[in-house]
């Protein structure tokens, strides 16, 4: 499910990246701070609860944040709002992603399980969308707005 092999970096997704995982399953978390680490990125920092992770959200220098979207059965709008107010990209990990509150949504939402190939193409282009206009994670946030107001 969860493997680096064959991801390759390109020019394009070259850049190393500091990433943030919040996952509170244990075998996740330690699925994709191994494949992140294959990939040749960086685990910044791992929270695994409503009690550590808003602190992480607020301090960790990271380029980018992977959040599932449920911990433990609590949401995690609080911590994906401090990391938006820092302008960092965050992708949301959902098992039911028609579930996750509107306020987490600022980026993509991936369905669990996802193909680790496609977690890090993503996570790339959004940091790179971010290094190259900061102001980016507001207009995705408009557009997923309107995209989900079309859809209903």
């Amino acid at each position: 499910m969860m493997s680096a092999r064959g991801w390759k970096r390109s020019k394009i997704y070259g850049k190393s990246m500091r990433l943030l995982i919040v996952e509170d399953n244990h075998y996740v978390a330690a699925r994709l701070i191994q494949a992140v680490n294959e990939a040749g990125h960086v685990v910044a920092g791992h929270g695994r609860s409503n009690d550590d992770t808003p602190e992480l959200a607020a301090f960790c220098e990271c380029d980018a944040a992977i959040l599932d979207a449920d911990l433990l059965g609590e949401q995690i709008a609080d911590v994906a709002t401090t990391l938006h107010s820092r302008n960092i990209p965050v992708l949301v990990l959902a098992s039911r992603p028609s579930t996750v509150p509107q306020t987490c949504i600022r980026g993509p939402i991936a369905s669990k399980p996802i193909k680790i190939a496609e977690l890090l193409k993503t996570l790339s282009l959004m940091v790179d969308g971010q290094r190259r206009n900061p102001a980016a994670p507001a207009r995705m946030q408009e557009r997923t707005a309107s995209t989900r107001a079309a859809r209903q």
